[in-house]
């Protein structure tokens, strides 16, 4: 799973230097400070903080985070809110377990399993077979899970190859170079049934609602 720093992590992680006089460990940062070692190397991708080792004469070596000149030309990660979140890794797993075949009755054919058995492997702790049936269906109707099945399938036929995309617009994208588009189509609203009762107001006497006037 590809993890990208957000610039509320990256002004967290430069904070915490600059209270540490501009430097220290990462091992310090991820023990006391939960800052990851990733958001680490995120930020010194992006020429915020050096990293360099620091060895000793005894024991391990130390990598050392130090903030760089500001003179130092360095990016600005975009904002949490505007990072796309990954699938969740279960929905994967559906998805993934969804498309799976089995030996069926006849012989020398395949048929794939069903969306409960599904939903069984995925969710290991769900026991009820009513729920875990209640379940898949609510995940075949994700956009998501529809999106992973459809690449999956490609994937098996060969128009598509790689590694599993892990956002909703990368599989979009790339569902689009085969010419396959879907989207998330809203459930059709129903029509709301008129009442003849008198709607009360507290400024006003009794009316009615429109086009259900009395006569």
């Amino acid at each position: 799973m590809e993890l990208r720093l957000c610039r509320e992590r990256l002004e967290r992680l430069l904070k915490v230097l600059r209270s540490l006089g501009g430097s220290a460990t990462v091992r310090d940062l991820q023990r006391t400070h939960r800052v990851w070692w990733w958001e680490v190397e995120e930020a010194a991708k992006l020429n915020w903080i050096s990293i360099s080792i620091r060895r000793g004469q005894r024991g391990r070596s130390s990598h050392i985070a130090e903030i760089v000149s500001k003179y130092t030309p360095a990016k600005l990660p975009p904002p949490r809110n505007e990072i796309e979140r990954s699938i969740k890794l279960r929905h994967r797993l559906f998805a993934i377990h969804s498309v799976d075949v089995t030996p069926s009755a006849s012989l020398f054919s395949l048929r794939l399993i069903s969306k409960t058995e599904a939903y069984l492997r995925a969710y290991p702790r769900c026991k009820c077979r009513a729920a875990a049936a209640t379940g898949a269906s609510r995940l075949m109707k994700r956009l998501d899970v529809r999106l992973m099945r459809r690449w999956l399938f490609c994937n098996d036929e060969g128009s598509l190859s790689g590694e599993l995309p892990q956002t909703v617009t990368e599989l979009q994208r790339q569902l689009a170079t085969v010419g396959i588009q879907i989207r998330l189509t809203a459930p059709p609203l129903k029509k709301p049934k008129g009442s003849r009762r008198p709607v009360r107001t507290r400024s006003g006497p009794a009316t009615f609602p429109p086009n259900e006037q009395t006569l």
